[in-house]
């Protein structure tokens, strides 16, 4: 810009210096013309080919707001703005663009006349004089320039302009106003608080108004090029606030210039066409402020549950609870940051909002720290693996004990083997304090005693404790463990009356378990400690289960133990009978859930067993018959002769007989229907009596 001034005023001195040598080189004075006499300079500028320059390189950047035309005063809003080769403006509506020239003293706009926005204004005369504006403009000859002034002779008359005081482009908040969104033309929506824009030097940042986003920036006059940008990537919950913000993105990577008319900041694309308006924020930018964010999020509550950020201003204070967001800001766990950071104040915020604004600055600091590796054992059921003593583990709860605790912020609760328990429990870093106990009185047999006993002192004696989220270690005061917990989840299952054969590892009986209660049971390999079954009574209990950690390759991975008995219920044994009952088809319940049917017709799909060994089937179109043989509850249907008719594309005949070569036990439900189960947990088949 210097290397451009000193051009400038260069040519100025070169074009000066020609006038005095060609006037002291002038062989004759005119006519009548005395030797000392001086002529009265005129306000109509008709410079010599040098002088255009100095004209010319005079308007280059500067920027007008009218005030009068033709002697009568006006708004202030109808203005210009001139670069090299172009001239921007707004005629007091809508924003307009064109080239011009200055040909022998004389103002020229472009014949073709101005690229215009075609926005309408509602307001009575606004568009009239807007029209009066740009037809006066295309008829300006002769002009006027000083430092604070500016007058254009038309055909309407003089048009005096006074030099506008803007704002500045840099380190100024600017809040969105304005936007063309690709469809034609600008759309006003008001003053959107929520997305804004701050140019620092080389860098632009601001809010898109849900995501922050940031970039390079390069300025050459009135020319500027914003580079690659890039943005958090929050899905914002409303539809609108998303589609604007992408064609705010969108609209700034075709910006290409600008111009500012007082605290309005215009965005212009490289074929003339208005971007986006700006208003400005605030005179300037605040000054930035410094803000200190920890390395971890912490759990904390707004309007609902949430992660807060910890956030100080003073480097040696405490963190405390951080309960807005940076805009332009990108948290990542396990750094710590200094930041620099604008906070402005938000007009009428919602009631549930805050009234500062926070956007990102500067990251001035971005520093590793090494984590806290103190996992959370709070609101987990831990339950009782083993208690080690002398570096022994021993696993002295039978199996109808299960003693188990659970930690719920300062306090903790749970089971000691016989007796319930709760009390205070303090917890810092891997440190841990279990204070005085207040239990149930229950007597117990001598074993649930001694095991009560052993899990008391284990919480008197706890001082430190390990976990990796699924077990728990509990350490005495010399760091030598104590005992070891399981994570565990606590569930409602419900037991069904009666046993069934089914083969785990080997042949067993199974009970008969669902988790719903309105589901069909299914086979349950697993047994549950401290439940004793009795046949001829459905259950509900509620039981804690825990992982097994290194579980025998042939047993389950899961342990069951009983934690309470919610309800047993005596039911009247089914009497149905497998044979000599036509059984209807009418639902498939497929083990995973997946591919379940429901039978539209079940009168088409039928089984009949009969006593000596045979069954006779009904498929849709075709029939059949076949021999079964029975084993406890155990059955193999062998497939006999069928008929081959195509029964139509909608049939699941196919569906049906395949099903059926796969059933391999048998159990009649609360209902009496007939549940034909599916080798490998498959599925089931229900069936119906026919009344």
């Amino acid at each position: 810009m210097k290397t451009q001034r000193f051009e400038k005023y260069f040519s100025m001195i070169v074009g000066l210096l020609l006038a005095i040598v060609m006037v002291a080189c002038s062989p004759t004075q005119p006519e009548g013309a005395a030797q000392n006499e001086t002529t009265e300079p005129t306000e109509v500028i008709e410079p010599t080919e040098p002088a255009v320059d100095t004209i010319e390189n005079q308007l280059v950047g500067t920027m007008w707001e009218l005030i009068s035309i033709d002697g009568t005063a006006v708004d202030g809003s109808l203005t210009l703005d001139f670069s090299a080769d172009t001239v921007h403006g707004s005629d007091g509506c809508n924003s307009f663009s064109g080239g011009y020239t200055i040909q022998n003293g004389a103002l020229v706009f472009a014949q073709d006349g101005f690229i215009r926005t075609e926005m309408a204004c509602l307001e009575d005369g606004v568009m009239e004089m807007a029209q009066q504006y740009l037809d006066a403009l295309v008829t300006a000859s002769a002009f006027t320039l000083d430092n604070d002034s500016l007058t254009l002779e038309t055909d309407t008359g003089a048009l005096v302009y006074a030099k506008a005081n803007s704002a500045e482009l840099i380190d100024t908040l600017w809040q969105l106003a304005g936007l063309n969104n690709g469809t034609g033309g600008i759309v006003h929506m008001g003053i959107d608080e929520n997305i804004t824009m701050l140019i620092d030097g080389t860098q632009i940042s601001g809010s898109a108004g849900c995501n922050g986003y940031g970039g390079s920036i390069t300025i050459d006059g009135n020319q500027l090029t914003i580079g690659e940008l890039v943005s958090t990537l929050m899905l914002c919950a409303d539809d609108d606030v998303n589609e604007r913000e992408g064609e705010f993105l969108a609209a700034l990577r075709t910006v290409t210039s600008y111009e500012i008319i007082r605290e309005t900041l215009s965005l212009y694309a490289e074929d003339g066409t208005l971007v986006a308006n700006f208003i400005e924020a605030n005179e300037t930018a605040s000054e930035p402020t410094t803000l200190y964010v920890g390395a971890e999020l912490v759990d904390c509550v707004g309007e609902g549950p949430r992660q807060c950020m910890l956030v100080k201003q003073d480097p040696n204070a405490e963190y405390e609870f951080f309960y807005d967001d940076i805009a332009g800001f990108e948290w990542e766990a396990g750094y710590e940051y200094e930041l620099l950071v604008n906070i402005s104040e938000v007009e009428n915020p919602p009631a549930d909002a805050s009234s500062l604004r926070y956007e990102l600055v500067e990251v001035v600091n971005k520093t590793a720290v090494e984590m806290s590796e103190t996992p959370e054992i709070t609101n987990i059921n831990w339950s009782l693996v083993n208690t080690i003593v002398g570096g022994d583990a021993v696993v002295p709860a039978p199996d109808f004990a299960n003693p188990n605790f659970t930690i719920d912020g300062t306090m903790v609760s749970g089971n000691s083997g016989c007796n319930r328990f709760n009390g205070t429990v303090t917890i810092d870093g891997n440190n841990i304090t279990f204070g005085a106990l207040a239990t149930t009185r229950m007597a117990c047999d001598a074993e649930r005693m001694t095991l009560e006993t052993t899990m008391l002192d284990i919480f008197a004696n706890a001082a430190t404790f390990t976990t990796d989220g699924k077990t728990l270690e509990l350490q005495n005061a010399d760091g030598l463990p104590i005992a070891t917990f399981a994570a565990a989840e606590e569930k409602t299952l419900y037991v069904g009356a009666e046993t069934v054969d089914c083969v785990g590892v080997a042949p067993q009986q199974c009970l008969l378990v669902k988790e719903d209660p309105n589901a069909d049971y299914t086979f349950f390999y697993d047994s549950i400690a401290g439940f004793e079954w009795e046949a001829g009574y459905e259950y509900e209990l509620l039981v804690s289960v825990t992982e097994v950690m290194e579980p025998l390759q042939d047993a389950s991975s899961l342990q069951y133990k009983l934690v309470q008995i919610v309800n047993k219920t005596e039911v009247a044994m089914s009497e149905n009978s497998l044979t000599d009952t036509v059984w209807q088809w009418v639902r498939f319940q497929d083990g995973a859930d997946l591919n379940n049917i429901e039978v539209d017709n079940p009168a088409s799909y039928t089984i009949q067993f009969m006593a000596d060994g045979t069954y006779a089937i009904q498929a849709d179109c075709n029939s059949g018959s076949g021999g079964y043989s029975v084993d406890g509850s155990s059955i193999v249907i062998q497939p006999g002769p069928m008929t081959l008719a195509a029964c139509g594309a909608e049939s699941l005949d196919s569906t049906f007989l395949s099903r059926l070569g796969d059933v391999v036990t048998f159990v009649f439900d609360d209902e009496g229907n007939l549940v034909l189960n599916l080798k490998v947990d498959a599925g089931n088949m229900i069936f119906v009596a026919v009344q």
